[in-house]
């Protein structure tokens, strides 16, 4: 094995985004939203404060304990999920419910001067924030990113009237499309080197497996960007000759009758969105949406009709469900015919199906404009280097190799513990043998203190290494990540593996592993200069006894 970590990254980066993208998948068929929550106020602090990240996993209501924090669905404000403590838990007529509130509030969710919530029912339950101990695991700060990226979405896209603000897709999609543009018109050094082989014999044909990578980095890329995308759930309850549930919706109607009601789809960005709306649930059984698809253009609203009914022969009796929104404009290029069919069939692994379709669509439209492009800008240079070989005197608007040899310089200087690291071919068992010993003591430590332990590790690690004869920065910069990436797994994922906290679907696992390997990936850099001034300052001890020491490794 040799240590190459620009590969190392963009592989744990892939794997995580492939993740996400299965967690979206299961998220859809379920109808829930992905467990993955932004804190987006103070209501809970001290224990979470604002943009903190933290993860839940779906349960049922006879799971939930005193004290637990759960994530449920408002019932007065619609596609609202609200994140409090359950401070009791009450049981009326048989039936199970939970009495919320938030740390910094002075009042329960159901009491007080503000507009109250209805008691807590399985209905609205949606999952337990993951913890250990009564704290959760979080990852601080990192949701204030995706609070400045909401805001700019109010600009993007908005689908139903009860949606809250979308993440903004295209934000995210434009730099990652940027860095493929970089790396199509990139001039390496062989380009410059070959300019006037180019110039007699043109420039070189882009390969078949260069132009599939690059669709496929966009692709990826756009899939991405629809987890992003509003998706909108409005609760439903009807109530066929008997009373309703609490919900968003609330249809009574009686045996040989039918009535209808309106919802409003709308989209106050600059994207023209489709949107597909269905029925889930046994509401299902008494109601169907009239209009399944519509095309909803920028500063539009349309009302669009749902109908409830209930034959004679339709038992009595309450029937709950959801009216689900999902939009994207990725779908704008797909004919209503071809969305209509897969929603009939089947509405949730349709709506993935329209994602995969519709990304693959602009992926490839996007990698033929760059190519045409790259082809111009070919065309140019050609054009440019004639000039230059007639005059002398051409003058370029930035020496690009100018940049590449000053940046090349800075790492050197200020990142040599990060470069030149695959040279050496490491016998990863000899590693892993030796530094592995010490996560019975740290892993055990992170549920207490992730970030200390990780520190703490790290820098044993090092020590461990050297004193058992290791004496290069790939073999410590190995063990250390290994042993950094075991422990956020484990403090992750350990307890949906072992059910601790009722993972009850497959998403809140994909998701947990997905959230701790782009964690690993924040503290990459910081491992690797730890390990690095860890090795610099045993070798600076040792040498001080052995001074030929100075002449192994290459720390």
């Amino acid at each position: 094995m040799r240590l190459n970590l620009r590969r190392h990254v963009s592989d744990v980066v892939f794997i995580a985004v492939v993740l996400i993208l299965l967690a979206r998948f299961i998220s859809i068929t379920e109808v829930k939203p992905m467990p993955v929550s932004v804190v987006l106020s103070g209501s809970m602090e001290p224990t979470l404060s604002k943009g903190d990240v933290v993860f839940w996993a779906p349960c049922r209501i006879a799971d939930i304990s005193p004290g637990d924090i759960i994530v449920y669905k408002s019932y007065i404000q619609k596609d609202v999920y609200v994140l409090h403590r359950v401070v009791e838990i009450r049981e009326e007529n048989g039936e199970t419910l939970l009495v919320t509130k938030g740390d910094a509030n002075e009042y329960t969710d159901q009491s007080g001067p503000h507009v109250v919530e209805p008691y807590i029912r399985e209905n609205h339950l949606v999952g337990k924030v993951v913890g250990i101990g009564g704290v959760p695991l979080k990852i601080p700060f990192l949701g204030h990113v995706f609070i400045a990226l909401g805001s700019a979405g109010d600009f993007v896209s908005k689908s139903i009237s009860s949606a809250g603000t979308p993440f903004a897709a295209v934000p995210l999609a434009i730099p990652a499309i940027a860095f493929v543009l970089l790396l199509i018109f990139w001039e390496d050094e062989s380009a410059k080197k070959y300019k006037k082989i180019n110039l007699i014999l043109g420039p070189e044909k882009m390969r078949v497996r260069r132009v599939f990578m690059y669709t496929f980095i966009v692709f990826l890329v756009l899939m991405l960007a629809t987890v992003f995308f509003a998706y909108s759930v409005v609760s439903v309850s009807v109530g066929v000759g008997q009373k309703t549930e609490p919900a968003n919706l609330e249809v009574g109607i009686s045996q040989n009758n039918s009535t209808s009601r309106d919802i409003t789809v709308m989209n106050d960005g600059f994207l023209p969105m489709k949107c597909v709306i269905f029925m889930d649930g046994q509401a299902g059984e008494v109601g169907y949406v009239e209009q399944k698809t519509v095309m909803v253009n920028p500063g539009e609203h349309k009302n669009i009709s749902v109908r409830f009914f209930a034959y004679s022969t339709t038992k009595p009796g309450t029937y709950n469900g959801n009216i689900v929104a999902y939009s994207s404009p990725f779908w704008s290029v797909l004919p209503d015919e071809f969305i209509l069919a897969l929603v009939n069939y089947n509405p949730h692994i349709g709506i993935f199906i329209l994602d995969l379709v519709s990304s693959l669509i602009f992926a490839i439209l996007v990698v033929l404009i760059m190519f045409l492009l790259s082809i111009l800008t070919d065309e140019l240079l050609i054009w440019a280097s004639y000039l230059k070989s007639r005059t002398d005197t051409g003058r370029q608007w930035v020496n690009f190799k100018n940049v590449r040899t000053a940046l090349a310089a800075f790492a050197k200087k200020y990142f040599y513990f990060l470069i030149e690291l695959d040279w050496l071919k490491i016998d990863l068992s000899k590693v892993l043998s030796r530094a592995m010993p010490l996560l019975i003591i740290f892993i055990p430590l992170a549920f207490i203190n992730l970030v200390v332990s990780i520190i703490i590790c790290t820098v044993l690690t090092t020590i461990t290494l050297f004193y058992t004869g290791m004496r290069y920065r790939a073999q410590f910069y190995t063990g250390c990540l290994i042993n950094g990436m075991l422990i956020m797994l484990s403090v992750y994922v350990l307890p949906g593996v072992f059910a601790i906290y009722n993972y009850t679907d497959v998403a809140s696992l994909l998701s947990s592993i997905a959230a701790a390997l782009l964690l690993y990936i924040v503290f990459l850099v910081p491992l690797v200069l730890i390990s690095y001034l860890t090795a610099k300052l045993v070798y600076y001890l040792a040498e001080k006894k052995e001074p030929f020491m100075m002449f192994e490794g290459d720390v």
